[in-house]
């Protein structure tokens, strides 16, 4: 038995994940900015997590921009659960 899945479903877990990634950053960002955190070493922290942050997504796109994301992957299950020693 052949399963068939095209990469575009890893992309679309992707950006699940990038969208509760950006939800908690902003949540972490407002917080922050309620709670009266204005001091510098708040600051340095904040601008290193939105340096880091940006990179990340920076190198993510340019490791996947020439991928196709039409391509299947394809696994073969009956060789991987067949009986033949």
């Amino acid at each position: 038995m052949l399963i068939s899945i095209p990469l575009y479903a890893f992309l679309f877990a992707y950006l699940a994940f990038l969208t509760i990634f950006v939800i908690f950053f902003v949540f972490n960002i407002v917080h922050l900015m309620h709670t009266g955190g204005t001091t510098m070493v708040s600051f340095a922290i904040t601008v290193s997590m939105v340096a880091f942050a940006a990179f990340t997504l920076f190198f993510t796109w340019v490791s996947v921009r020439n991928i196709d994301w039409k391509q299947p992957i394809e696994f073969n299950i009956a060789n991987n659960f067949s009986t033949n020693y």
